[in-house]
């Protein structure tokens, strides 16, 4: 695991951190024994960096999932989202990589500020992530995905519009 200074602290933290919200039944059920297996893949892994948020992005969502709500993921919209990942995808496979490896670290390019949390709740995707911090991209695919994405928008908002108003948004 490679390691990043938090703010102006001489503390240091992994650079990928660990979204522990999916382990709770918030998203569904959860197995108790994987979900202590996969915090425990994490330590063992170097990770050093969990965090609890609500606001991660999406495993299978189980059907009484509160995320269904949620416009960017509703029918249509997801469908479009689905299509901004497709030019990351195809260097994913070429590269021999997951997509949210390929993702993890194109994030850690941006800045050494940047601290990726994925959640999850699976020691496999715990193991992923923390091997993407090996992984290696030229400056011109670093490029490429940014300009991929930033000429895109996503569609559908953040939240849920009776949420909106809650965050001032």
């Amino acid at each position: 695991m490679r390691y990043r200074k938090l703010g102006k602290c001489d503390d240091k933290v992994s650079a990928i951190g660990l979204g522990g919200m999916a382990m709770t039944p918030i998203y569904g059920p959860v197995d108790p024994v994987e979900a202590t297996a996969a915090v425990n893949a994490a330590l063992d892994d170097g990770m050093n960096f969990i965090d609890t948020s609500d606001a991660y992005g999406a495993e299978s969502l189980s059907k009484n999932d509160w995320r269904h709500d949620h416009p960017r993921l509703q029918k249509g919209n997801i469908d479009e989202n689905i299509k901004l990942v497709a030019p990351p995808s195809d260097l994913a496979a070429e590269r021999g990589v997951s997509q949210t490896q390929l993702c993890l670290v194109w994030l850690l390019h941006q800045s050494e500020d940047m601290f990726p949390i994925p959640g999850t709740k699976r020691r496999g995707h715990i193991l992923e992530n923390c091997a993407a911090v090996e992984i290696q991209l030229s400056d011109e695919e670093v490029f490429l995905i940014g300009e991929n994405i930033k000429h895109k928008e996503v569609s559908g908002t953040r939240y849920p519009g009776k949420q909106l108003g809650g965050l001032g948004i």
